[in-house]
């Protein structure tokens, strides 16, 4: 008896567009290329405050761009590319350039206490 997997065809799909996308990637880094970048956020909450967690290294804290509009809550950012002093870039898997956040908290903000 032959086993089916359902899932085959969607497997076969994932890893098209993965080799896709990785041989669509540039050369080489400025500040103009690089890969989309969605660095990893976590929302924490308690009876007294939200807290977020947002995973950029590289990233001066002080260069990060946070507004509260109503309900939506975005952040922005950039890491930016620096050439090695000695040497070039081989291989580079690091997302570099800006990048954009926007969550819709669900609950009353005071604007204020932000």
């Amino acid at each position: 008896m032959t086993m089916i997997d359902p899932f085959a065809d969607f497997t076969r799909l994932r890893q098209q567009i993965d080799r896709l996308v990785d041989e669509s990637a540039p050369a080489s880094r400025n500040s103009d290329a690089g890969r989309l970048w969605r660095p990893a956020v976590d929302l924490f909450e308690d009876d007294e405050a939200l807290t977020l967690k947002v995973d950029a290294p590289e990233v001066d804290r002080e260069s990060l761009d946070v507004q509260l509009t109503g309900e939506e809550l975005v952040i922005r950012g950039e890491r930016k590319w620096s050439n090695p002093e000695k040497g070039g870039c081989v291989h580079s898997e690091q997302p570099y350039g800006a990048f954009v956040r926007t969550f819709r908290i669900g609950v009353p903000v005071q604007h204020d206490a932000v």
